[in-house]
């Protein structure tokens, strides 16, 4: 199995009044001849991070791939700064897992006031 993630075009980040969202592309590929089940996990410190894009089981088909868009919102008054988000993907069939590390950014948060 293969698991990556890129930015999406455009902003970096978007800003609203109450949260601050980041959007990556995530590609899985299933390199084996069958049908394989897998687990998404999403493993940050921050308090309050939230997810949409991706459900957490998924199968993907024999030497198949899943391009999915995967969006983090974290909440303003949460933000210090620019942090790690830790992706796993496992197999649920032969217990192998895959991990990555992706960057959610935002503005400097001295920017963002009270």
């Amino acid at each position: 199995s293969h698991l990556s993630a890129i930015r999406m075009r455009g902003a970096p980040f978007f800003l609203s009044e109450t949260h601050i969202r980041n959007q990556f592309q995530v590609r899985i590929i299933n390199k084996s001849n069958h049908t394989a089940e897998f687990e998404l996990g999403i493993n940050s410190e921050t308090e309050g991070l939230l997810t949409s894009g991706l459900d957490e089981s998924f199968e993907v088909e024999a030497l198949g791939e899943i391009l999915q868009t995967l969006v983090f919102q974290c909440p303003i008054d949460e933000y210090e700064g620019g942090f790690p988000i830790h992706l796993t993907l496992n197999n649920t069939e032969t217990d192998s897992s895959k991990s990555i590390s992706i960057s959610f950014i935002g503005p400097d948060p001295r920017l963002l006031g009270d």
